[in-house]
């Protein structure tokens, strides 16, 4: 993958270069570190003079060979490494508190529809109470109010 000189590919090309001169100071060693991880001569001077950039997986194969990270050979720190844990942590305590949300704003319907129901009931014995027609009516207004069932905690 071709890329503009940026941080990272910098990153990458100065921590190759660190890496294969600690295992070969002698002779360099770029077609020993090539070969020992798999790619070509040419591919690891392209990577070390910038021009190119490895693949995650093969960011990934370097790492592994050196003994180090992924995020060591892209000159991340271990506050970045923190702070990318530190997200991902953050994410899914927003998803946990997305759901609940759902699951509270589906709670508060059904006791809006119980609420608007109540008021309804309530209203009509009001009315009741208020314009009895016949004493009659008390017996067949009591028998409706003990079959309201109210929540626990609220009586």
């Amino acid at each position: 993958m071709k890329n503009n000189p940026d941080e990272l590919s910098l990153n990458i090309r100065n921590k190759l270069k660190e890496l294969r001169l600690r295992l070969f100071p002698q002779h360099g060693g770029m077609k020993k570190c090539a070969e020992m991880i798999g790619v070509s001569a040419q591919l690891w001077r392209d990577w070390e003079s910038g021009h190119t950039r490895p693949s995650i997986q093969n960011q990934q194969r370097i790492a592994d060979f050196f003994g180090i990270t992924v995020g060591e050979l892209r000159g991340e720190t271990k506050e970045f490494a923190q702070g990318c844990e530190e997200i991902a942590q953050l994410k899914q305590q927003v998803s946990g508190l997305e759901e609940r949300i759902q699951t509270l704003e589906g709670e508060n319907n059904v006791l809006r529809e119980e609420n608007s129901r109540l008021n309804g009931m309530v209203s009509a014995f009001r009315e009741m109470l208020n314009n009895p027609k016949t004493v009659s009516d008390a017996p067949v207004m009591q028998r409706r109010i003990t079959r309201i069932k109210i929540p626990k905690g609220e009586t």
